[in-house]
């Protein structure tokens, strides 16, 4: 039979409130007796019961991390960010899929937050239909974002500049003499295609060469999408000599593309991406691509959800805009 809290007060000759509080680390606790419980926990071997701790500290020790497809690659450096903060604070970890689906969101607050699963939830994703889903999320627990930012100074965020980054892979490809230019955007239902896109057309601009609507292809962040949109752009008159893709896995779909069509890349088309998943630069020709610091998104939406779990609103405002990096690789090239 299991030895319970009250086999190991009678051991330490302490009471059941006092071996309570020593191993939730709660109140003040004299040393000694602190010791005396601790030797009664080992001599039985005692495994405290983690759900009724939760109910008396009021806390999990579990933070939820909401995702739109954990098998999606650009999470993975997110993900290996937030766990390493998670295992040095001896946290728990529990992702939610929630497929872009906004009632799917919903479903995750009445799963995570009202049912006290987790003390807090970290939100990766932009979609510009879950305003008011986050707004609710954050009235009923601690919640932090990645890929946004909120103006609200209790809501941590972990963000970079979108439009600075789509102008780093536009003006990377002007320097290389190209002069039309085309792009394949992400879901235009979130911030981060729609800055990206924005960014595009300034960059454009600013550079003296016209926006033209038939070298925008639409996409949705996926490869299909990529591999669509290449073959669309190709099928022009007077197709683009480069391709700005608004992210890795779209820039992997343009190249299988440009690859069928008989292109050589960079030879006869440059084709530059915008993560820098491990992908990119395992793949023939190597992606040159706009890096986001993954892994430190991670680590820092994890610190900051964390710092907010353990002080409520003494914790100070958490707002981090991280830069980006142009990473060169093989996928562009001089213009012949």
């Amino acid at each position: 039979m299991a030895a319970t809290i009250y086999d190991v007060g009678r051991i330490a000759g302490v009471s059941r409130s006092t071996v309570s509080r020593v191993l939730n680390g709660k109140g003040e606790v004299d040393p000694q007796t602190a010791i005396e419980v601790w030797k009664a926990v080992r001599q039985l071997n005692f495994q405290p019961n983690t759900s009724a701790r939760a109910l008396v500290r009021q806390k999990t020790d579990t933070i939820g991390v909401m995702l739109a497809d954990v098998s999606n690659p650009f999470y993975e450096m997110i993900i290996k960010g937030i766990e390493t903060v998670t295992n040095a604070e001896n946290q728990s970890v529990v992702f939610y899929n929630s497929y872009d689906d906004l009632a799917g969101h919903r479903k995750i607050i009445a799963s995570a937050l009202e049912g006290s699963r987790v003390d807090g939830i970290i939100v990766v994703g932009s979609h510009l239909g879950d305003k008011s889903t986050l707004l609710e999320m954050a009235n009923r627990g601690v919640i932090c974002l990645i890929e946004r930012n909120f103006t609200d100074p209790t809501i941590p965020c972990v963000s970079v500049d979108n439009k600075k980054g789509a102008r780093l892979a536009v003006e990377h490809l002007i320097a290389l003499g190209h002069k039309r230019i085309g792009l394949i955007t992400g879901n235009l239902h979130f911030q981060t295609a729609i800055e990206r896109l924005e960014g595009y057309k300034v960059t454009l601009s600013q550079h003296g060469l016209p926006i033209e609507e038939e070298l925008i292809a639409w996409g949705d962040f996926q490869h299909k999408s990529g591999y669509d949109g290449m073959k669309q752009l190709l099928k022009l008159p007077n197709r683009p000599t480069a391709v700005f893709a608004s992210n890795d896995m779209t820039a992997i779909g343009a190249l299988q593309a440009a690859g069928e069509a008989g292109l050589s890349v960079p030879r006869d088309m440059a084709v530059v991406g915008y993560d820098d998943i491990t992908f990119a630069s395992m793949i023939h020709p190597q992606l040159t691509t706009i890096r986001q610091p993954l892994f430190e998104m991670g680590t820092l939406a994890a610190e900051g959800l964390i710092d907010r779990i353990k002080k409520g609103d003494k914790a100070a405002p958490f707002k981090k805009l991280l830069p980006l990096e142009l990473v060169v690789r093989q996928s562009c090239g001089s213009v012949r």
